[in-house]
């Protein structure tokens, strides 16, 4: 284990103190500069956009960009560089939490909970959502909610005004539920979920945990508090998981068909 560790972190090389170490950023739009012997889906020219995997150490604030093939699809046509570029984080951080959970082909007439459906995350997952013939729920604040229901949200909640779990209580119970506020709200996800439904969430413990006790230690408290989550509710039939980002060239792929037809859209807001 000790071997593996050190060849990990071997990629990110303390330097000389002139420059940072990393360059950050995950996001990117382009024109293919030049491609590797063995790519075989791209050639120099094309228009593309994409967000590389989180353990590499050169990121995307830069004005060139290696990418891997897999991290990678056309760009939308309708979309300049600028806004190809502010879209494939947030919608891939989404992709991830869903995939294998719910798809376009097993969505349709589904009940979804999105979670701060103003966020980055929550705007990109109505949209999905609805595009798949879900009835979307989601909560925001009062200033909120015009934007969320011109999203296509069927029922929207003021956090503001009353706890989400409050509010449903009486309503029907959730087949999916995305989660990006975290563990202070899992018990309320869990009293809304139905019976085979599942949470998903993408504010995990795993880095508090491990910056806290280290990696072994931390990676048993980890599984610990997984297995605390679900052990007695997944007698119920109902699961937690936790979510993460992960690059995926094919899912871009797909949203760039969304996007271009129209189904989906990027969210400006004023700063």
């Amino acid at each position: 284990m000790l071997s593996f560790l050190v060849l990990f972190f071997r990629q990110y090389p303390a330097g000389d103190g002139k420059e940072f170490p990393i360059t950050l950023g995950r996001d990117c739009a382009g024109i293919v500069e030049a491609v590797g012997d063995k790519v075989k889906i791209f050639k120099p020219g094309q228009e593309i956009w994409g967000a590389i995997e989180v353990a590499r150490p050169y990121g995307c604030l830069a004005e060139l960009v290696v990418v891997k093939e897999h991290e990678i699809s056309l760009k939308p046509k309708g979309l300049t560089f600028e806004q190809a570029a502010s879209i494939p984080y947030v919608f891939l951080t989404t992709w991830s939490a869903i995939e294998g959970c719910i798809s376009e082909k097993t969505a349709k007439g589904k009940r979804v909970l999105v979670l701060a459906g103003t966020g980055g995350i929550g705007t990109f997952a109505i949209q999905l959502f609805k595009a798949w013939g879900c009835y979307v729920t989601t909560t925001c604040s009062t200033t909120g909610i015009p934007l969320v229901e011109k999203l296509g949200a069927d029922n929207v909640i003021d956090y503001r005004k009353q706890e989400f779990s409050e509010a449903l209580k009486n309503e029907e119970k959730f087949d999916f539920i995305l989660d990006t506020m975290g563990p202070k709200f899992y018990n309320s996800c869990f009293s809304v979920c139905k019976r085979s439904g599942r949470i998903v969430s993408l504010v995990s413990p795993v880095m508090l945990l491990t910056d806290k006790h280290g990696l072994v230690l931390g990676g048993i408290r980890i599984f610990l508090k997984y297995l605390q989550l679900n052990l007695l509710r997944r007698l119920l039939g109902k699961r937690l998981s936790w979510g993460f980002f992960s690059a995926n060239g094919r899912a871009l792929k797909y949203i760039r068909k969304l996007v271009d037809s129209g189904k989906v859209c990027r969210i400006k807001l004023k700063i």
